[in-house]
């Protein structure tokens, strides 16, 4: 689902009815949004190993440089995205129609992160 832009759960129902969907996956049956977040809430600190892996692979296969954090580089990353509240039944100023399908505000949020914490540098 995040390979076609859809990063919430509830874009899995769209796919339910969908065959080639199933068999590319190689599953009888899509979950739920709800049974989806609960399999990867269970999973997802065993998941993080694997996916630090494969982005220091697909990071090297690029080319790119990858070092340790030393207070003389100062690196960090920033990683920026909005994030939707639903305020449909407040009379507030500037509250309008979002992507979300619903009134309300999309304000950006940045998180810094240490390439140390990230990359184990």
């Amino acid at each position: 689902m995040l390979c076609m832009g859809k990063s919430d759960f509830q874009a899995i129902t769209g796919m339910r009815q969908d065959t080639s969907f199933r068999q590319s996956l190689g599953i009888d049956r899509i979950p739920s949004a709800e049974r989806m977040r609960q399999r990867l809430d269970e999973a997802g600190s065993d998941l993080i190993p694997t996916v630090v892996k494969a982005s220091r692979t697909m990071l090297k296969r690029l080319g790119v440089a990858i070092s340790g954090y030393t207070s003389k580089q100062k690196l960090a990353m920033l990683d920026i995205d909005v994030f939707p509240q639903d305020n449909s039944n407040a009379s507030k100023e500037g509250v309008s129609w979002i992507y979300k399908h619903f009134d309300g505000y999309a304000p950006i949020a940045a998180y810094l992160w240490s390439l140390r914490l990230v990359f184990g540098g």
